[in-house]
């Protein structure tokens, strides 16, 4: 459940990645379903950090497949195993409402994945990609580095308002997933901690730069994720930690 914690926080990161450089590229559709799938990645993070996992499991006997979930169950030493029914998608956002009220909701899973759908299927989207507000929003996406804990702090009242609503407007999904990924990253942090594998769990942040510095993105975004790892990984590497 650890490394698996660890790998959904990758696929996290490398598709926010991809959804900077996708909007970049004036790709808005496909960069607001990779969007999506970012935010969707470290979901599954979390639940794998509860002891929640959802599985599809394929049988090549008979070309059957059914959708499973194992939980482990608090004071108990072993899981339990599911099949549902349900979707996977609504499955995981239902889940992470229950297992973290504080930072999400139903609501907002909902939200997330009618976005998705939308963007993904709804031909009145995709077919807009090209249009000249389709454009402009992208270059507002792509231009401005909402990551920035300082983005929009002017004295002018004006500035500060017209920047707050650009953050609100195109900036949120990626401030949103990025202060997931940073509390996912203080918590493996804290159970590195207490483990006797805490080099491996330096391994994976030293990784996740490699990912950044290796593919290709907005310069804001990547240097904003790395300080999030760098300063992770420089916090394992103290001694006595």
């Amino acid at each position: 459940m650890l490394k698996e914690a660890g790998e959904f926080l990758r696929l996290s990161i490398i598709n926010l990645l991809a959804y900077k450089h996708l909007v970049c590229g004036k790709y808005l559709a496909w960069a607001r379903v990779t969007a999506y799938y970012s935010q969707f990645y470290v979901a599954n993070s979390f639940l794998r950090l509860r002891g929640f996992a959802l599985a599809h499991l394929d049988f090549i006997d008979d070309n059957s497949s059914i959708t499973v979930t194992f939980e482990k169950q608090k004071n108990k030493p072993f899981y339990f195993f599911n099949t549902c029914s349900s979707g996977g998608h609504e499955l995981v956002w239902e889940t992470m409402g229950r297992l973290y009220p504080e930072i999400a909701d139903k609501k907002l899973g909902n939200f997330f994945m009618r976005e998705r759908i939308d963007w993904n299927y709804d031909l009145f989207y995709a077919s807009q990609s090209t249009s000249s507000y389709a454009i402009e929003e992208a270059e507002k996406r792509c231009k401005n580095n909402f990551l920035d804990p300082n983005f929009g702090s002017f004295e002018d009242l004006g500035a500060q308002e017209y920047y707050h609503d650009l953050k609100i407007d195109y900036g949120i999904e990626e401030l949103g997933t990025a202060e997931y990924q940073q509390r996912l990253v203080s918590y493996l942090t804290e159970v590195a901690k207490l483990s006797e594998n805490k080099a491996s769990y330096v391994d994976l942040f030293s990784q996740v730069l490699e990912d950044i510095e290796l593919l290709e993105s907005s310069a804001d975004i990547k240097r904003e994720l790395s300080k999030t790892f760098i300063n992770a990984r420089n916090e394992l590497q103290k001694p006595n930690t």
